[in-house]
């Protein structure tokens, strides 16, 4: 943030470039509007022409005057402009210094502090999978589901969340997001916060944008499922709001904080790793096997380059989610290997 001495200094630097352009435009810079050359008594061939010229030379005392003052505002103007533009140049290397660029990886099996959100679901529900959590307690199978578990359905919908050994003999860890999906309403999101130790300032207006998002997937693209489709659209999201908190509605679900969920975020990529549908429509995709129950764990690697805004809060912290709400009415898991963003500030 730019002190009341930088607004001044910028608002003082306007009005010496606008005073720049006027006096251009009235010939008084580059050599333009110097005097008419005076004549010489001897050149003079009547009294009248003599006497117009006597007054020509006491005038130019006038004259002499308007070039000091000319002179004098030129140098003060120019010595102006070189202070104001070594501002501008100071101003651009604070808003460089100010870009922060975070590249989170979860391979080495490192969280890199981030947690999981899940939101939108029956309150019970919601207090049996922190217990679980809290104490330490099974959650239960992992993706990819060989079986279900009855009962940690029926108390906790089989949500499961953290860093893991990846599936399907792909190396390396990533960070589980899992959850059979009863509600129809589901959201599931990988949260990170970024404060002042992160170099985020405060009440600071920035850009998120998401360089990179990489995670596994076992679902088809162009498939039917019960309430909607397994191809989940993962989002990301930059939260004035820090998602930790929630809400309980009058139907006793848990809900996003204050006006969280009505954030749509932006879209980044989806977990679907083939495709169903003809060569001929879908052309980023390779085809799925002919048996859908063949599909094991990919990697998806995208490069979105897109950006959510976000002001800071007063403290200086923002929340950096990515993930999604889903319709498909069944088991859904996600592993996320890299996350990285860049957080600029926004001009103004």
């Amino acid at each position: 943030m730019r002190s009341r001495g930088h607004l001044a200094l910028a608002i003082s630097c306007h009005a010496r470039r606008r005073s720049r352009t006027w006096l251009a435009s009235a010939g008084l810079l580059g050599g333009q509007g110097a005097p008419p050359r005076r004549p010489q008594l001897g050149e003079l061939t009547d009294a009248g022409t003599e006497r117009a010229a006597v007054q020509t030379l006491l005038g130019g005392r006038t004259t002499l005057r308007r070039l000091v003052i000319v002179t004098f505002a030129r140098l003060t103007l120019a010595i102006g402009l070189a202070a104001c533009a070594a501002f501008d140049e100071a101003a651009d290397a604070d808003h460089l210094d100010a870009t922060r660029s975070f590249e989170f990886s979860f391979r080495e099996g490192d969280a890199r502090g981030f947690f999981a959100v899940f939101r939108d679901i029956p309150k019970r529900i919601f207090d049996e999978y922190v217990r679980r959590k809290e104490q330490g307690l099974s959650l239960g199978p992992v993706a990819p589901l060989t079986s279900l578990d009855v009962a940690a359905d029926d108390t906790h919908w089989l949500l499961h969340d953290g860093v893991m050994a990846m599936p399907d003999e792909l190396e390396g860890s990533g960070f589980l997001l899992q959850g059979n999906n009863h509600s129809d309403d589901l959201d599931m999101f990988l949260v990170r916060e970024l404060g002042p130790e992160d170099g985020i300032l405060p009440d600071t207006r920035y850009t998120v944008r998401f360089d990179r998002l990489a995670l596994a997937g076992d679902v088809p693209h162009g498939a039917l499922g019960v309430g909607g489709s397994p191809e989940l659209t993962i989002r990301g999201i930059a939260a004035s709001i820090d998602p930790r908190g929630f809400e309980v509605d009058a139907s006793d679900h848990v809900r996003h904080p204050g006006g969280l969920g009505s954030d749509p975020g932006i879209r980044l990529a989806t977990n679907a790793i083939c495709s169903l549908e003809p060569a001929d429509v879908t052309t980023t995709m390779p085809a799925c096997p002919d048996d859908v129950d063949d599909i094991e764990f990919s990697r998806i690697d995208v490069e979105p380059g897109v950006g959510d805004s976000v002001t800071s809060d007063a403290e200086g912290r923002i929340w950096v989610m990515v993930g999604g709400h889903s319709g498909f009415e069944s088991f859904s898991g996600i592993y996320y290997t890299n996350v990285d963003v860049t957080v600029e500030p926004e001009p103004g």
